[in-house]
């Protein structure tokens, strides 16, 4: 941090979730360490607002893991309903993107955002070297 600082520019990106303010109950320590980053990015944009640093967390939304896969899976069965994830995919990704790209450019966007945050110039001018 004090190299960008000197520099006067600097990104510093966190990747977050939506579970820092939906926690799952079966994900508690990913839910509170998710919490956390968006806390600490939060802190760390105020402590270097002005110096041309920047800080900001993004949240790309449902991923889909095993372990994501899965609970998806489970929720279905304990439902009564078919656990096939050919079948889940479809009404998973409606249901857990929201937002305005709508789910066939959804993980797209978070890519360009954290992209764009990552080259974006301050307004002071100065540039990257």
């Amino acid at each position: 941090m004090p190299s960008l600082r000197e520099h006067g520019w600097g990104r510093v990106i966190n990747v977050g979730s939506r579970v820092a303010t939906t926690p799952l109950p079966h994900l508690v320590e990913y839910s509170a360490a998710k919490a956390a980053v968006v806390n600490m990015a939060t802190s760390l944009a105020r402590h270097l607002a002005g110096s041309g640093v920047t800080a900001n967390c993004v949240s790309p939304g449902v991923i889909v893991t095993p372990t994501m896969r899965r609970m998806f899976q489970d929720r279905a069965e304990a439902a009564g309903e078919d656990p096939d994830w050919s079948r889940l995919e479809p009404e998973v990704t409606v249901q857990s993107v929201r937002g305005p790209c709508g789910p066939c450019l959804a993980h797209r966007f978070w890519y360009l955002l954290a992209s764009f945050l990552a080259i974006t110039a301050p307004r002071s001018g100065v540039r990257p070297a």
